[in-house]
């Protein structure tokens, strides 16, 4: 392994400039790399963490280095390994599901605008009524 990968390593590391499934996806290739993604999902015991493999390559820390026989699928696929290069821009998360905290929070805003409305004379109607109760029961 390269001196400078070990570098971006203890830095991202140090640093916490991954998210924690990241963090864990970058961590198992540097130690174990390089893989594919249905090597990665076996040795880490999933089924999804190749997925971040194109986020991770999206944020400059990790890349494919050419491609070889997987020992799981037995086919010819890419294989992965981090790169020497700190994670650059961002990864959107706005298609990640809310936390029960986040909704929560959402539904305790949303009782205080219904309590103003129903105060002004302005109740919500059923159909939002049912939501609110829907998300309460299933999320908090």
């Amino acid at each position: 392994m390269r001196q400078t990968s070990i570098q971006a390593y203890q830095q991202i590391e140090a640093n916490g400039l991954l998210s924690r499934v990241r963090w864990l996806v970058y961590a198992h290739l540097f130690h174990h790399g390089p893989l594919t993604g249905s090597e990665l999902n076996s040795q880490m015991s999933g089924v999804s963490y190749h997925k971040r493999l194109s986020e991770l390559e999206r944020l400059g820390v990790v890349q494919t280095c050419g491609r070889r026989r997987c020992t799981i699928t037995d086919m010819e696929c890419e294989q992965w390994d981090v790169t020497a290069n700190l994670p650059v821009g961002s990864i959107s998360t706005a298609n990640t599901k809310p936390t029960r905290a986040e909704f929560g929070q959402a539904l305790a805003e949303l009782r205080v605008i219904h309590s103003d409305q129903k105060a002004a004379g302005k109740p919500f109607s059923k159909n939002l009524a049912m939501v609110l109760g829907w998300v309460r029961d299933k999320y908090i």
